[in-house]
């Protein structure tokens, strides 16, 4: 076999070892969450850039080349996607009703944030630090397309999250229906039969 038929295979025991490592919920969570930092990314650009490729000069010592539109050049995606996977470090892992996900700003996390040992919260960590890595790779082209597209984050994530995300989002509506008849539930029992008296006595 050719060295370069030994790095696709690496690659690809690489990508299922490290895929082995994380539940499906937390593939989709991850794969959401890249998708989220890009639309920050997006965000944060600055309008109607262009890049002056006119480097050389002809013999009248007149400069030639492109400018090119920003927007379909092969640098913003570069800076796009640049330390993507590292701002994945600052998101906190949350559980709710068994479903696991990441959650960045804690005071809009609905759940319970799961406080790990520091060898385990370190070893989850490198872990999807390194599958975003190896997922990166696979999908950059694909992004590199929707951009041209004028796709934004949220298209690109429904689009490119599908195969992870199966059933994740059937999984929360399922807790969020259970959470609310336990709600529900509770509330019949804070209702003492004295109150019901009282509101009888109210309407008389």
């Amino acid at each position: 076999p050719t060295s370069e038929m030994l790095l696709v295979f690496s690659a690809l025991l690489l990508q299922g070892a490290v895929e082995a490592r994380l539940s499906n919920d937390l593939k989709c969570s991850s794969c959401r969450t890249i998708f989220e930092e890009l639309a920050v990314n997006m965000k944060n650009e600055v309008p109607n850039q262009t890049i002056n490729l006119q480097s050389r000069l002809n013999s009248k010592g007149k400069r030639v080349g492109k400018v090119v539109d920003y927007k379909h050049s092969e640098s913003r995606l570069e800076e796009l996607v640049e330390n993507i996977c590292d701002s994945l470090k600052n998101y906190n892992l949350f559980d709710r009703g068994g479903v696991e996900f990441w959650c960045k700003e804690k005071s809009q996390c609905q759940g319970k944030e799961l406080m790990l040992e520091k060898e385990k919260e370190e070893f989850l960590t490198r872990t999807v630090t390194r599958w975003c890595d190896v997922f990166m790779e696979e999908v950059e082209e694909d992004i590199a397309i929707q951009l041209k597209k004028e796709a934004t984050a949220e298209q690109m994530s429904s689009k490119l999250c599908r195969k992870y995300c199966k059933g994740f989002d059937a999984k929360l509506q399922k807790v969020e229906l259970e959470e609310a008849k336990l709600d529900k539930a509770g509330e019949k029992v804070e209702k003492s039969p004295q109150d019901d008296h009282k509101q009888e006595k109210a309407d008389l």
